[in-house]
């Protein structure tokens, strides 16, 4: 089967911007400082984690899991009037400093859905 990967990349503006719709629904607010250092972490499993520095203190950084980076990605497309698939397999991974939305999906061709009867098609004449 033929698949599809769609990889749609976020800046750390638009991260910050998604996560801030996490950050609402957690019933914290988004503080009002300059924009914060942003942190990737990954593992070898594919799990990816995002935190938010607002300033030297520990209690400044902001974590989110998987999960809700994903969720809030999601959130960011369908508010920008970004097109998702909703039927489609969806994950985050790292890519350099940017976070993407991954989207995979199987390709099935029309044309491929009856059988081809391989001795009648017509070959190409060999040239000399």
């Amino acid at each position: 089967m033929v698949s599809e990967t769609r990889s749609l990349l976020f800046t750390s503006q638009e991260l910050i911007e998604a996560l801030g719709a996490v950050m609402q629904q957690r019933g914290e607010g988004i503080p009002d400082v300059v924009v914060p250092e942003v942190f990737i972490d990954g593992d070898e499993s594919g799990e990816l984690s995002v935190r938010l520095a607002y300033g030297e203190d520990p209690d400044s950084i902001l974590s989110f899991t998987n999960k809700e980076l994903g969720a809030a990605l999601v959130l960011f497309c369908m508010r920008n009037g970004i097109p998702l698939p909703y039927d489609k397999e969806k994950s985050v991974e790292c890519r350099g400093d940017n976070v993407a939305l991954i989207i995979r999906s199987e390709v099935i061709r029309a044309d491929l859905a009856s059988p081809v009867d391989i001795e009648s098609a017509p070959l190409l004449e060999e040239t000399a």
